[in-house]
């Protein structure tokens, strides 16, 4: 899982890290970006992100432990691009 904070928006480094990650990646938001500014609705990291928790504050840890514990036991590990 990643929080990446700002860097969602706009970091191809991180994008390209990820991307190289065989594992499974899921995109965590505090807050819901697309209740947010324009320039939150945009995310560099979904192309390589297996899927998005969002808007469910702290909860939303929880819930992408579970998702990523529910992929890998689905045998879903490879990079989601």
């Amino acid at each position: 899982m990643v929080n990446a904070g700002a860097l969602t928006h706009y970091s191809w480094a991180l994008h390209d890290a990820l991307a190289a990650f065989p594992g499974v990646i899921v995109e965590l938001h505090l807050s819901n970006p697309a209740a947010r500014e324009p320039w939150r609705h945009t995310s560099v990291v979904a192309a390589v992100a297996h899927g998005a928790i969002a808007g469910f504050g702290g909860l939303g840890y929880s819930l992408a432990v579970q998702a990523v514990a529910r992929l890998l036991a689905a045998g879903q590990s490879e990079a989601a691009s």
